[in-house]
C-alpha cells in the first residue's frame, strides 16, 4: 500500500520490530486505507506505537485498523 502525505509520495511500509529504539508508524483502515494517525515512538518505542495504536482503535470503534512501520517520519 503506497502513501502519499501532501501529495508526496512516502516510503513503502515494513513489519514493525519489536527491539527498535525509534519506530517510524502509520496507522491505517484496512478497509479503505485511510490514514487514521501517524507518529515516532522512543524509547521504549514498540510501547509507544502500541499506546497509539490502541487509542486510535478506542476512536474508531468497529474498524479494522494497521499499523505499519517506515524507514522515516511522515
Amino acid at each position: 500500500m503506497s502513501d502519499t502525505w501532501k501529495g508526496q509520495p512516502l516510503s513503502d511500509a515494513q513489519p514493525v520490530q519489536g527491539l527498535a529504539d525509534e519506530i517510524h508508524y502509520r496507522i491505517h483502515a484496512v478497509d479503505d486505507g485511510e490514514l487514521l494517525g501517524f507518529g515516532t515512538a522512543s524509547g521504549a518505542a514498540l510501547d509507544g506505537a502500541l499506546r497509539h495504536y490502541l487509542s486510535v482503535q478506542r476512536e474508531h470503534p468497529g474498524r479494522r485498523i494497521l499499523i505499519r512501520q517506515y524507514d522515516g517520519s511522515a
